[in-house]
């Protein structure tokens, strides 16, 4: 890619992410409005007295009509402002940078075991399998792809933590509210939350890992008749070895 081209190319993906929020906020600010259950207050807040949620709908302009509530919550969303009350020191940016080090830890722990996983299964399993083991590999991960990973994990999530007790509840919270400067890599809650992150990160990896596995199957279809492969193996050479 020439140099000239990468400020377009840039332009053109920070277009795309803008316009892709625009809709899919503007989606979610249509559902809420339609699902039953009353209001963003009364949904978020069904306890709160008459005064406090008269304060809520007043902040969020759920008292103006449908297209200036739209304009209020368009631009909360493009400034990161979801406060809940108007003197709530937390704010959206606050808690992006406290849970940012989990993210990381739990993402890039998730991707590494899917490709080595993957890479595993694509060049030994799938490469000597036969159609068979294929079929059914291949087709599970497809499977485990297609389903969005919250609906693994509010299933798992009631099977293995409430009801079998087998790995403990995720609980990442700011501690006392607290207004968060910058990213806080705190290493000994980090270490402690590490048990809480096994459930989510067997989700991830069982969600993640057709992504590598297809592609080195792929590859591996096309290599197995190359030359050198049927040379290697008319050497002698074992499987691992070619």
């Amino acid at each position: 890619m020439r140099r000239s081209r990468i400020p377009i190319f840039l332009t053109k993906k920070t277009l795309d992410i803008i316009i892709t929020v625009f809709l899919v906020m503007s989606i979610l600010f249509l559902l809420l409005h339609s699902v039953p259950g009353g209001d963003f207050v009364t949904r978020t807040c069904p306890f709160c007295n008459a005064e406090t949620k008269a304060q809520l709908r007043e902040l969020w302009g759920l008292d103006k009509p449908m297209y200036e509530q739209y304009l209020i919550f368009m631009k909360k969303v493009f400034t990161l402002d979801y406060r809940l009350v108007y003197n709530q020191e937390v704010t959206a940016m606050d808690e992006l940078l406290h849970y940012l080090p989990y993210t990381l830890v739990l993402f890039g722990a998730a991707t590494i075991i899917s490709y080595v996983i993957g890479v595993f299964l694509g060049i030994r399993l799938l490469s000597k399998g036969g159609n068979r083991l294929r079929t059914i590999v291949s087709g599970i991960s497809i499977i485990f792809y297609s389903i969005p990973a919250f609906l693994f994990a509010m299933y798992f999530k009631n099977w293995f933590v409430f009801k079998y007790h087998i790995f403990p509840p995720v609980n990442v919270a700011i501690r006392q509210y607290a207004v968060v400067d910058s990213i806080s890599w705190d290493i000994p809650q980090i270490v402690e939350m590490l048990p809480s992150m096994v459930l989510p990160l067997i989700i991830l990896v069982m969600v993640g890992l057709a992504r590598p596995l297809l592609l080195l199957k792929d590859h591996m279809s096309l290599l197995l008749d190359e030359p050198y492969v049927m040379t290697a193996k008319a050497k002698g050479l074992k499987e691992s070895a070619v």
